[in-house]
Protein backbone atom coordinates (compact mmCIF):
# COMPACT_ATOMS: atom_id res chain seq x y z
CA UNK A 1 0.00 0.00 0.00
CA UNK A 2 1.57 3.37 -0.78
CA UNK A 3 1.65 6.21 1.67
CA UNK A 4 -0.16 9.03 1.54
CA UNK A 5 1.11 12.13 1.45
CA UNK A 6 -0.34 15.28 3.61
CA UNK A 7 0.82 18.68 3.27
CA UNK A 8 0.52 21.53 5.46
CA UNK A 9 1.35 24.62 5.07
CA UNK A 10 3.75 26.24 7.49
CA UNK A 11 4.48 29.86 8.29
CA UNK A 12 8.05 30.36 8.77
CA UNK A 13 9.57 33.38 9.54
CA UNK A 14 11.81 35.70 6.54
CA UNK A 15 15.07 34.22 8.41
CA UNK A 16 14.46 31.24 9.52
CA UNK A 17 13.21 30.03 6.16
CA UNK A 18 16.37 31.51 4.71
CA UNK A 19 18.56 29.93 7.19
CA UNK A 20 16.90 26.42 6.63
CA UNK A 21 17.01 26.81 2.41
CA UNK A 22 20.98 27.79 2.98
CA UNK A 23 21.08 24.56 4.79
CA UNK A 24 19.15 22.62 2.64
CA UNK A 25 21.09 23.57 -0.28
CA UNK A 26 24.71 22.99 1.35
CA UNK A 27 24.01 19.25 2.65
CA UNK A 28 22.30 19.32 -1.29
CA UNK A 29 19.25 18.73 -0.06
CA UNK A 30 15.83 19.53 -1.19
CA UNK A 31 14.05 21.66 0.98
CA UNK A 32 11.09 19.98 1.80
CA UNK A 33 13.47 16.86 1.86
CA UNK A 34 15.81 18.32 4.71
CA UNK A 35 13.24 19.49 6.99
CA UNK A 36 11.34 16.19 7.10
CA UNK A 37 14.39 14.52 7.56
CA UNK A 38 15.69 16.72 10.47
CA UNK A 39 12.09 16.57 12.38
CA UNK A 40 12.42 12.65 12.19
CA UNK A 41 15.37 12.91 13.46
CA UNK A 42 14.45 15.22 16.71
CA UNK A 43 10.66 12.90 16.92
CA UNK A 44 13.76 9.96 17.01
CA UNK A 45 15.89 11.52 19.44
CA UNK A 46 19.47 10.98 17.32
CA UNK A 47 19.11 14.92 16.98
CA UNK A 48 18.55 17.41 20.04
CA UNK A 49 17.53 20.89 19.43
CA UNK A 50 18.11 21.87 23.31
CA UNK A 51 18.20 25.77 23.47
CA UNK A 52 20.88 24.61 26.77
CA UNK A 53 22.89 22.76 24.16
CA UNK A 54 26.43 24.42 23.93
CA UNK A 55 27.35 25.89 20.61
CA UNK A 56 29.80 24.48 18.46
CA UNK A 57 32.20 26.99 17.08
CA UNK A 58 33.55 25.59 13.93
CA UNK A 59 36.66 27.59 13.18
CA UNK A 60 37.64 27.08 16.63
CA UNK A 61 37.34 23.37 16.14
CA UNK A 62 39.08 23.45 13.01
CA UNK A 63 41.65 25.59 14.61
CA UNK A 64 42.42 22.49 17.45
CA UNK A 65 42.09 20.02 14.72
CA UNK A 66 45.14 21.42 12.89
CA UNK A 67 46.80 22.02 16.12
CA UNK A 68 46.32 18.60 17.22
CA UNK A 69 47.57 17.53 13.13
CA UNK A 70 50.88 19.56 13.51
CA UNK A 71 51.84 18.07 16.68
CA UNK A 72 54.94 15.59 16.31
CA UNK A 73 54.76 11.91 15.85
CA UNK A 74 56.64 10.72 19.07
CA UNK A 75 56.64 7.08 18.70
CA UNK A 76 56.87 5.36 15.10
CA UNK A 77 55.00 1.94 16.54
CA UNK A 78 52.04 0.62 14.53
CA UNK A 79 49.28 1.25 17.01
CA UNK A 80 48.72 -2.34 17.77
CA UNK A 81 52.27 -2.38 18.93
CA UNK A 82 51.88 0.49 21.22
CA UNK A 83 48.36 -1.11 22.70
CA UNK A 84 49.96 -4.45 22.77
CA UNK A 85 48.34 -5.87 20.78
CA UNK A 86 49.60 -9.50 18.65
CA UNK A 87 48.85 -10.16 15.25
CA UNK A 88 44.97 -11.26 15.05
CA UNK A 89 43.94 -8.26 17.86
CA UNK A 90 44.15 -9.98 20.72
CA UNK A 91 46.00 -8.38 23.90
CA UNK A 92 49.23 -10.19 24.60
Amino acid sequence: MKAKRCYARVELKPETKRKLLTLAKAEGWKFSEFVRIHLEAVADGKLTLSPHRAQIDREKLEDIVRRVQALPTLDDRPEDEILGYDSQGIPR
